[in-house]
């Protein structure tokens, strides 16, 4: 470092978190050597391992610990380099690699450069020297304007050295929490009020602080600290509903170390210094995963104007590029408009930009009569799993509180729905009833009608019989009548 006192600027971590990252993954060379330049590197060190797994990945070679090391070895550089071990360790020490940690680094240097600029420019002028002043003021304004990698890094990358980067490994979507959401995905929980969303958001979170399965049934691909924001519930509700959940997974509060909250802490996406703020925070924990809990409590901006809520699109897409995390935003469904059958993500509330900006999201359909919520996934680059079922089990005086999942669809929660106006309909029925006499008494879809019949006849309450109907002209036709038993 040219400039002294500038120690704050240096963040030995990320730069060994960098570097070894690329060791980590070298399937994805060419990305994480994007934006990474041995010149913005304060460690000798890491700047050689980083040259050398530039030149292994120039020969068309994963620049993984052993090729680097042997690439070292080769070149008289390996006691440079801190030897074998310390190559192995920048490895080792990478929780889950990403470009994160190259534009931390790269975002130090720029500022550290600006620092010297202006020192040099103190200095000029304390030596009556105004031109040479404003020229090293002239430089600093262009680090801080500078936007892309530093140190005449290219803006794009040749086509083979693309698809080396990402093959092999990294042709198979790659989730965060498997099936549910994807590492590094952007997207929404959504769905009506009272549908489980903030729990839900609260089972993904533990799952990935802790390595506990999701919902007992989905695990967690990467673990790692992770960082909720929540301007919904007052604190001690929400500090209640995470502790019970907890304990509904037997996790002590001790064993949630990687698990930050931010909660009633005024954030504002659209508002650049609380954004700002809450970058910082994600460098400062090395989240992973990013939950903000509503998005409706976020921002001023009108959801329905596409215009007022780029800003806030923007800023949601800016978290995973810039820090490196996945982020899933809990907001609201609109009410139905109209016969049009939507597609989930269709009836979020709010511009349609917000089902553009996903990678992967869970939809809610509450039922409150019968405690249960269809759940339906979306991923972008990947298969969703079938829909399934959730419900809440709470043991207060055990403080406890457990997120139970099953499989099953909305039709089948509808069916169950519909159950008691199904057997009413029976009851007053003395000769029994057609399925399409049951629907025509009870207004329901036929396939809600179909499987509460079934689930009637499984549980032994209603029995099916040989009857007969006239047609519409008269004539006797055989059919299924169905009556209660």
């Amino acid at each position: 470092m040219s400039a002294p006192g500038l120690a704050v600027l240096v963040d030995p971590e990320a730069e060994r978190a960098a570097v070894g990252a690329v060791l980590a993954a070298p399937a994805r060379a060419a990305e994480l050597l994007q934006g990474l330049c041995a010149e913005d590197l304060t460690s000798t060190r890491a700047r050689v391992v980083l040259e050398a797994a530039r030149a292994v990945a120039a020969e068309g070679i994963p620049p993984d610990p052993v090729a680097v090391v042997a690439w070292l070895r080769e070149h008289g550089r390996l006691e440079e380099a801190g030897g074998p071990l310390f190559v192995r360790d920048l490895a080792a020490d990478v929780p889950v690699p990403g470009p994160h940690h190259a534009r931390r680094v790269a975002d130090l240097a720029r500022r550290r450069r600006r620092a010297e600029r202006l020192r040099e420019a103190i200095a000029a002028l304390e030596r009556g020297d105004e031109a040479m002043a404003e020229a090293a003021i002239a430089m600093a304004g262009g680090e801080e304007e500078e936007a892309g990698p530093s140190s005449g890094e290219p803006f794009s990358t040749p086509a083979p050295e693309l698809l080396r980067g990402i093959e092999g490994e990294n042709d198979a979507p790659r989730f965060l929490v498997e099936h549910l959401w994807a590492l590094e995905g952007v997207g929404f929980l959504a769905g009506g009020a009272k549908s489980l969303k903030t729990w839900t958001m609260l089972e993904l979170a533990l799952s990935v602080a802790t390595g506990v399965p999701a919902f007992g049934r989905f695990e967690p691909t990467a673990q790692g600290p992770v960082l909720i924001v929540q301007e919904e519930s007052p604190t001690p509700d929400f500090a209640r509903r995470l502790r019970w959940l907890a304990a509904g997974h037997g996790l002590d509060p001790d064993a949630l170390q990687e698990l930050h909250v931010a909660s009633q802490r005024g954030l504002r996406l659209d508002e650049p210094a609380s954004l700002a703020r809450l970058e910082a925070e994600l460098e400062r924990t090395g989240a992973i995963f990013c939950c903000l809990d509503p998005l409706v409590r976020m921002h001023s901006a009108d959801e329905d104007r596409r215009r007022e809520m780029g800003p806030v699109l923007d800023a949601i897409r800016g978290l995973q590029a810039r820090c490196g995390c996945a982020v899933a935003v809990v907001h609201h469904m609109s009410k139905p408009r109209g016969d049009r059958e939507l597609r989930p993500g269709e009836r979020m509330r709010g511009t349609g930009d917000l089902h553009a900006l996903l990678d992967s999201a869970l939809y809610f359909d509450a039922r409150p009569s019968t405690g249960l919520v269809a759940v339906t996934v979306e991923h972008r680059d990947a298969a969703a799993p079938d829909p399934f079922l959730i419900h809440l089990e709470v043991n207060e005086d055990q403080g406890t509180a457990r997120l139970v999942a099953e499989h099953g669809t909305l039709a089948e929660v509808a069916a169950i729905e519909a159950l008691p106006a199904v057997e009413q309909a029976l009851r007053a029925a003395a000769g029994g009833m057609t399925a399409a006499e049951v629907q025509q008494a009870t207004r329901l879809r036929r396939q809600t009608v179909y499987e509460a019949l079934r689930r009637l006849e499984d549980a032994g309450r209603v029995r099916q019989e040989d009857g007969r109907r006239e047609d519409r002209r008269g004539r006797s036709r055989p059919v299924q009548v169905w009556s209660r038993i």
